[in-house]
């Protein structure tokens, strides 16, 4: 199909009033450029006053292109808002108003979502995102390359556009990160980037990534590209729409997410920037920006091309098992009580997930962790003295200061202030044997104890640091080596987060706790097409260093620099050896005869 037998549409969740100022005065440049064929405001207003306002500025646009603006859910949102304001806080975080709405469309549309406070989109390069959303159908979502965002702020540090060290830091499973704890970063960013486009609005081009980039983790969903064919995926989501989209179905369906490089938008801010965002008057300064490049129509005015490549992604199976890298590296390691001989890992509860001030049933379970001994090892994480799993921390921080004991459970790292507080004193990586004290209650240790009805628990205890517990850190095997991994998806129907993990005869069990976020990594591969049949093939792993399949030794396999291999039928051969990728024994290996593997690229 050509460009021409699609449909570009964009929705926005609407809206307050003070950031619609902002982004409909793009809409408007947009609809006049036809980078975008219709506009949907999708009301979801919290006062009348908002609500009015949609409906007043759809009247304008629409005057000005007729069938093209568009409102949905005004009349529902109109019975909601004339009702007490309790039953319009009960309704904030539902979002299935505007996914199921998502049925009308066909597998010849292409859908856009942004945010109400996007203030600036680049309308000149709109619509080559769209096309290159048409031409590429193997990511799940693509998002737009954004200002203030954590994820795609990490990869603009990368390429050199911003100079602080904090930024070198990939938010943990694509959550949260340094704009959110440090919100004067993201305000740095946005008057940088408002100073340099008022100057010249081709200064927009030192804010290019000048490449497409896959990932496998969660994002802050600003400004993403849908499929009208994913329909019925999308129709399901309801409350945790930015998990969903860019975690829990995309694992599902063994598909990455891609950030389109040249395709740049500005994000307002989220919560918890706002008090300084209206201190530093951000605001006033993409308001400006609007004036300068929006203020004459022969200005900024004109579609444009974009970094368009992209490549064939795929899962590599033997047998229905993902090839996948070892999971494991210098500062993951197995924890051992040496009173017990048990090591530490986590069992997995269901509760009841409620919503509101009234705890409202959702119908719906979460997960949450218990720390136990176990035989077996499961992987921990160490990071700048707290004990992890990917993205939720050991808590030992206690309740009160004068506790004696508390239980120690885990916290998630989305919270700023659980990462800086949950540490143990003087522990590494490295193997060994370590008293576990608590950082921010000297004298507290963590600690094996037996309840009365025979159940084991952990405790951080006040006691004698020589009647404190030792604890062995055992190094895991086989870092950067490729394995074969089973992924187990055992998530019910009534299970709102996911229960995804994969298994492993020679690692321990990669379980991480049940979060919204994407649960296993570095499982999907891009084929980097060189010459005819040959490629690179490129591990998808956004917040690491890049990593391919390559030879190691005699004939083993590992993630390291590129290396040539080519497609032979459905067997890989690595091409400066002559060896072919094989299945050895249950390990992966090169050998003179290749074993097929399951793999789709085009």
């Amino acid at each position: 199909m050509s460009k021409t037998d699609y449909k570009k549409h964009l929705c926005t969740f609407m809206g307050r009033k003070a950031n619609l100022k902002i982004l409909l005065r793009y809409i408007e440049r947009a609809l006049e450029m036809n980078a975008i064929d219709h506009y949907w405001m999708i009301d979801m207003t919290r006062n009348l006053d908002d609500h009015e306002y949609i409906f007043e500025e759809q009247q304008r646009l629409n005057g000005m292109y007729p069938g093209r603006v568009h409102v949905h859910n005004r009349n529902e949102r109109k019975k909601l808002l004339l009702q007490p304001e309790e039953k319009v806080k009960e309704t904030i975080g539902k979002w299935g108003t505007f996914y199921s709405f998502l049925t009308r469309f066909g597998d010849n549309d292409i859908i856009a979502k942004c945010d109400d406070d996007i203030t600036f989109i680049d309308v000149e390069t709109l619509s080559a995102a769209y096309e290159l959303r048409w031409r590429d159908k193997n990511p799940y979502i693509m998002h737009a390359n954004c200002i203030n965002n954590g994820v795609t702020a990490y990869h603009q540090r990368m390429k050199g556009i911003w100079n602080e060290d904090e930024t070198l830091l990939y938010p943990t499973c694509g959550l949260t990160g340094p704009l959110f704890s440090d919100p004067e970063i993201a305000c740095k960013h946005h008057i940088k980037f408002c100073k340099d486009l008022s100057e010249d609005i081709s200064n927009i081009n030192k804010y290019k990534l000048q490449k497409n980039i896959y990932f496998c983790n969660r994002v802050s969903i600003n400004f993403i590209f849908m499929l009208g064919s994913d329909r019925n995926t999308l129709s399901k989501i309801d409350e945790q729409d930015e998990y969903e989209t860019s975690s829990k179905i995309p694992q599902r369906l063994d598909r990455p997410n891609m950030i389109i490089g040249d395709f740049t938008v500005a994000h307002h801010t989220y919560g918890v920037q706002e008090p300084v965002m209206e201190k530093l008057g951000t605001y006033n300064h993409y308001n400006n920006l609007a004036n300068t490049i929006l203020s004459q129509p022969d200005q900024f005015n004109t579609n444009k091309n974009i970094t368009t490549t992209f490549n064939s992604t795929s899962t590599i199976k033997y047998n229905n098992i993902h090839l996948m890298r070892s999971w494991t590296s210098d500062n993951r390691v197995a924890i051992k009580n040496d009173k017990t001989g048990k090591y530490l890992t986590l069992e997995h509860d269901s509760r009841e997930r409620t919503i509101g001030p009234k705890k409202i049933s959702t119908g719906k379970y979460l997960t949450k962790s218990r720390v136990v001994g176990r035989d077996t090892p499961m992987m921990w994480y160490i990071q700048d003295e707290t004990i992890r799993t990917g993205a939720e921390i050991l808590k030992t921080t206690p309740h009160s200061p004068n506790a004696e004991r508390f239980n120690s459970h885990l916290v998630n790292v989305f919270y700023q202030g659980n990462y800086k507080t949950n540490k143990f004193v003087n522990i590494s990586a490295t193997s060994g044997t370590f008293k576990l004290e608590s950082a921010a209650a000297p004298g507290m240790f963590l600690v094996y104890k037996t309840w009365p009805n025979g159940e084991d628990a952990y405790m951080i205890e006040k006691i004698p640091r020589n009647e404190a517990d030792d604890w062995s850190f055992e190094q895991l095997p086989s870092r950067d080596r490729v394995v074969l991994s089973t992924m187990s998806r055992e998530t019910p129907n009534n299970i709102d987060n996911d229960h995804t993990y994969s298994i492993n005869n020679v690692l321990p069990k990669n379980d991480m706790t049940r979060g919204f976020y994407w649960m296993v990594t570095e499982y999907i591969w891009e084929f980097i097409h060189k010459r005819d049949n040959v490629y690179h093939i490129k591990l998808v792993a956004d917040d690491k260093p890049d990593l391919y399949l390559s030879k190691t030794g005699k004939d083993d396999v590992q993630t390291g620099v590129a290396e040539e291999g080519e497609v032979v039928d459905k067997q890989l051969k690595h091409v400066n050896s002559g060896l072919y990728l094989s299945v050895v024994n249950d390990k992966i290996k090169l050998s003179p005869t290749g074993t097929s593997f399951q793999f789709d690229i085009d």
